[in-house]
């Protein structure tokens, strides 16, 4: 009867030492889960806000498209509208001309300075349209990238997603063994 009290104190001593390495491997465990989940939270905050900054970006961007495409509207509205001076400019001269037949230098000169005078103003206007236009490529490309941008975040969210339902064990009825 006292060897078999020993063995079972024995038994006993060795049950309680896997109890106590159990219950270490178990606060261990809710401890790097804890550790986890604060770091997940985290990632989580930081990627709502790249996100936020990025739908900022989104709207700001295409704030500035839409206001070049605007721009480069108006600006081909009024090409049109030198254009169509310009040709009638050109049709007057060539009655003028016609007229003029030998007539003195003066009314060449006056449609010289006219011709000076409009081409710079076409100039102008196409340097400004040349420019506009430049500013909508560089919004399309900053919307591009905004677009790949939301693309990697959304597949960083899944990965994240699944990782955590892969460390979870896919259960949460409580048990930890």
């Amino acid at each position: 009867l006292q060897l078999e009290n020993e063995r079972l104190r024995r038994k006993l001593e060795v049950l309680r030492q896997q109890l106590g390495d159990e219950t270490r491997r178990v606060q261990y465990l809710e401890q790097e889960l804890l550790s986890v989940r604060s770091k997940e939270h985290e990632e989580t905050a930081t990627l709502e806000k790249a996100i936020e900054q990025v739908e900022d970006n989104l709207k700001r961007t295409t704030r500035r498209a839409v206001t070049a495409e605007n721009c480069v509207s108006k600006l081909k509205e009024e090409l049109d509208l030198v254009m169509s001076e310009l040709t009638l400019l050109r049709q007057e001269n060539r009655e003028f001309r016609c007229r003029q037949t030998g007539a003195g230098t003066s009314g060449e000169l006056d449609n010289e300075l006219q011709s000076q005078r409009l081409a710079k103003e076409l100039r102008m206007a196409a340097g400004s349209a040349e420019q506009l236009l430049r500013q909508l490529l560089t919004g399309v490309g900053n919307l591009r990238v905004i677009a790949s941008t939301l693309e990697s975040s959304h597949r960083i969210q899944d990965q994240t997603g699944d990782f955590v339902t892969h460390l979870g064990g896919g259960g949460d009825d409580g048990s930890a063994l």
